[in-house]
């Protein structure tokens, strides 16, 4: 999970960086190119975000499915149902 957080963090950095780059052009064209690119990535990293919160809330779905609670003794435990 590190992994795909570092890759986000890394994805709207490299936008930011396109878009100040963009601004700081002095050709129009690489003006458009540059903000054209941070867009791209922009969106890129929203569809990451949007990945890892569904795979998250299927996680959470799935290990909720898993669990059980049980009475053992005096005490209630949660468990997995096998």
């Amino acid at each position: 999970m590190q992994d795909y957080l570092g890759l986000l963090e890394k994805l709207r950095r490299d936008s930011y960086e396109c878009r100040m780059l963009g601004n700081q052009a002095s050709d129009q064209s690489k003006r458009d190119f540059f903000s054209s690119i941070a867009d791209h990535l922009a969106v890129l990293a929203d569809q990451v975000e949007l990945a890892l919160l569904d795979r998250k809330a299927w996680q959470k779905q799935a290990n909720a499915r898993n669990e059980t609670e049980v009475f053992i003794g005096k005490n209630w435990k949660r468990g997995r149902t096998s």
